[in-house]
């Protein structure tokens, strides 16, 4: 994983903090109409980085859409899958 990321947010009037793996999510989701689920993510931190548990990804990718979906980042659709508005 990459290094975490500073981003500045204008709608929300503040400046975000995103952790590595949380940056990692929105680069994945970061394709216009491109969506995917938490399974689909948990394999792409587990293609990334094949020696962490898997119990472990799951963890952290929970976390990092629960960090997205909060500070409006991403948004969940009526299925239980994600995308970057």
């Amino acid at each position: 994983m990459d290094e975490g990321w500073v981003r500045y947010d204008p709608s929300a009037g503040e400046t975000l903090l995103l952790a590595p793996v949380t940056r990692f999510v929105l680069d994945q989701l970061a394709v216009p109409g491109h969506s995917l689920n938490a399974d689909d993510l948990v394999a792409a931190v587990l293609r990334e980085e094949p020696e962490a548990a898997p119990e472990a990804c799951r963890e952290f990718v929970a976390v990092a859409l629960e960090a997205l979906l909060g500070a409006r980042l991403i948004r969940a659709q009526s299925s239980p899958r994600l995308e970057n508005p």
